[in-house]
């Protein structure tokens, strides 16, 4: 693997890389390259399907190389990281994706686990922005299948993935394309639906318990560190300290809640939730995505932001 590399300061122009893309605003564009170097263990590494092929097939191989007698791990360890570990719900109801349903599924040790016409997928996603894609192992077919893509649609892989399984494993085919297409549309439109009564249902009205300038200052969550709130003009900007692209303009939705309308409009808007103290001060604040379609694993999910208080002399 001599091209695959840990950094998109690697990437140097002229080189032979995919753009990454997203949909702003609704329509589909290229959008920057997403620096992981902070959090690289959670999606860094940049390949491509010839390369990551090779990994691949190491895994089939039970961690010996292929075509030598080489060995990187043993073959015991396969076995243990393809075990699951903590059991995963199965969904029921009327989803136009039912025909995938597994009978079982779990998270193992760093792969996720499940069945699919009597075979044991073992497999993992990833995504950053504008990229998406796909690992799927079916050790007992020694078949592994990548989909890498270089647009934000989960749809899209899984589709490609389903079409392979089907051809290879021989059963009658699924039109995966039009079967994804309906379950993005009926999560779209219940999205909307969600989003319309969030909207009817609010208290516009209402006003802030304190005065706007009450509410700046520079805020700590233990495990993401700083945020920074300022009054500028007659509104306020709301900036995560460690994540540069992380600004938003805060807009009043109701109460002691706001919706931070973020500048880079790849970033799914939240609300940002006030809690006060019985004497009226700022206790913490808390976030959560506005819409249920954005992504669990933007950097305000999950987090507990205290005030930072002011030194004693």
């Amino acid at each position: 693997m001599t091209t695959t590399n840990l950094s998109v300061t690697a990437l140097k122009p002229g080189d032979n890389y995919a753009w990454p893309h997203s949909k702003v605003d609704g329509k589909l564009q290229v959008v920057p390259f997403m620096d992981l170097d902070n959090a690289a263990p959670a999606g860094a590494i940049n390949s491509s399907v010839a390369e990551m092929s090779k990994w691949a097939l190491l895994q089939l191989n039970h961690g010996k190389i292929p075509g030598s007698e080489e060995r990187l791990f043993s073959e015991a360890q396969p076995r243990e990281m393809w075990t699951g570990q903590t059991l995963l719900p199965i969904g029921g109801g009327d989803s136009p994706l039912a025909a995938m349903r597994p009978k079982f599924a779990a998270y193992a040790l760093g792969w996720g686990v499940q069945d699919y016409h009597g075979r044991k997928l073992v497999g993992h996603s990833g995504g950053v922005s504008g990229f998406v894609t796909r690992v799927m192992l079916v050790p007992e077919e020694n078949l592994g299948v990548l989909v890498f893509t270089n647009a934000e649609s989960g749809a899209a892989f899984e589709s490609i993935l389903f079409h392979i399984l089907d051809a290879y494993f021989g059963v009658p085919p699924t039109d995966w394309t039009a079967v994804m297409k309906a379950a993005t549309d009926k999560g779209e439109k219940e999205a909307e639906e969600i989003l319309a009564t969030s909207s009817k249902d609010r208290a516009a009205n209402s006003k802030p318990s304190l005065p706007l300038e009450k509410f700046a200052g520079v805020y700590n969550d233990p495990w993401y560190g700083p945020i920074t709130i300022k009054q500028e003009g007659s509104g306020l900007v709301f900036s995560m300290d460690h994540t540069p692209n992380a600004v938003a303009d805060l807009q009043h939705w109701q109460f002691d809640t706001f919706k931070a309308h973020w500048r880079d409009r790849t970033i799914e808007d939240a609300f940002v939730t006030f809690t006060l103290n019985p004497d009226g001060s700022i206790d913490h604040f808390t976030m959560a995505a506005v819409s249920p379609l954005a992504d669990f694993s933007f950097d305000y999910q999950d987090l507990w932001f205290t005030p930072e208080r002011q030194k004693t002399p």
